[in-house]
């Protein structure tokens, strides 16, 4: 994301850093016997994982939204995606 100022904001990669405790957390799982109390745990490890990585990417918008709110007046939203420029007008919503 970057502002006007040309001030960018880069979003850390929560994923990516606890990709390797899901994938032993998920190893333990497969070892186990489906359906047992022992299984359900660990299934319930790695629920509480996802949850975890979640909650930390929603953290970090609400900081970062709110920090931009405060030091900005007027927050606009411009899709930089210009894959349709260059297409003839009929073409572009197709």
């Amino acid at each position: 994301m970057t502002t006007n100022t040309g001030e960018t904001v880069s979003v850390p990669n929560f994923y990516r850093k606890s990709q390797s405790n899901l994938a032993r957390k998920q190893r333990k799982v497969s070892r186990k016997e489906i359906g047992s109390n022992n299984w359900r745990v660990a299934q319930n490890r790695i629920a509480r994982l996802h949850q975890h990585i979640a909650r930390q990417t929603e953290d970090f918008h609400y900081k970062t939204a709110h920090k931009l709110a405060i030091k900005y007046d007027l927050i606009a939203v411009v899709d930089a995606e210009r894959r349709a420029e260059g297409r003839p007008e009929y073409q572009r919503f197709s």
